[in-house]
């Protein structure tokens, strides 16, 4: 649970960023008018809200830095030394695993199962739409994919949360 608050709050900061930074000069960034370009756009073969093509790249940077990539990396980079310094007290004291360590590497196993699971779920999307800005357009059916790829995401979390926590 505070993996996802922190997560949440990593999908908050760009666009604060947005209102506090641009809005505040008036809209102009680099010369250009952001009021006059929306930030997103809703796509018409779906009407889902993704990063409008003619947007600036700036916001579209920023929030794929800061509400994406940075999100994964300091959850990854926790569940990692979580996972590496289990492991490592069992290797220096030699013995026997009890049944407290036992546990301890079963939860290190499962979180590092739910960050890979995590990460195939979740970042399709935004690798998709950050790289590919009219993938949808072109390919509809990947639009059904990276949904689907969410929902399996999002049920199978609290299933195995639920299941082994």
């Amino acid at each position: 649970m505070g993996s996802n608050r922190c997560v949440n709050l990593n999908l908050a900061i760009p666009k604060l960023f947005y209102v506090r930074i641009f809005q505040r000069h008036g809209g102009h960034a680099a010369g250009e008018n952001l009021k006059a370009i929306p930030t997103f756009a809703t796509v018409p073969p779906f009407g889902g809200c993704l990063y409008n093509p003619n947007a600036d790249a700036l916001f579209r940077l920023s929030h794929g830095v800061l509400g994406v990539y940075l999100p994964f990396a300091v959850t990854g980079t926790a569940y990692l030394t979580i996972f590496v310094e289990i492991f490592r007290s069992r290797l220096v004291t030699g013995q026997k695993l009890t049944a407290s360590m036992k546990r301890r590497v079963s939860i290190a196993q499962m979180l590092f199962a739910a960050f890979v699971w995590f990460c195939l779920t979740y970042l399709p999307q935004p690798i998709l739409t950050a790289s590919f800005k009219d993938v949808y357009l072109q390919h509809p059916v990947s639009y059904f994919l990276v949904r689907l790829a969410l929902s399996f995401g999002a049920s199978i979390n609290p299933v195995s949360i639920t299941y082994f926590g």
